[in-house]
């Protein structure tokens, strides 16, 4: 079930700590910050893809996909994409960098833990620290 779209507040830390934020309700800042990681991740799917998979590999569901890097990255590669979030704030984000690099993919609120996809793919990744999540 997705989660509520409810953006919290920063909250300051006692006695006057640091701010406290859900870094994920700040998309852009997540993404600029493993920017440089994304070429090399999606290097490593698209071999892990072509050495393992038992077909070829080209429609991709992504898990907890975030703001889409490695979606986009992957539809650069020709795969035909998909994702699913459970934070609205980072399938907006998501949304708006696929529509300008990828028309036809399709992102959408979801949670792993009861997640069942709605058709069929060729390869499903998770990357990252998703799963504690």
């Amino acid at each position: 079930m997705a989660r509520a779209s409810v953006r919290r507040a920063p909250q300051p830390a006692p006695r006057g700590g640091p701010l406290l934020v859900d870094w994920y309700d700040y998309p852009a800042l997540f993404e600029l910050a493993f920017a440089d990681e994304t070429g090399p991740e999606v290097a490593f799917l698209s071999a892990v893809f072509a050495r393992y998979a038992r077909r070829p590999v080209r429609h991709v569901l992504e898990a907890a996909c975030g703001g889409g890097r490695l979606l986009a990255g992957l539809a650069a590669r020709g795969y035909r994409v998909a994702g699913f979030d459970r934070n609205p704030q980072m399938l907006a984000y998501a949304a708006r960098r696929l529509r300008r690099r990828a028309p036809t993919a399709r992102v959408f609120p979801a949670e792993m833990a009861d997640f069942a996809a709605p058709r069929q793919y060729d390869a499903i990744c998770n990357t990252f620290n998703s799963f504690r999540h």
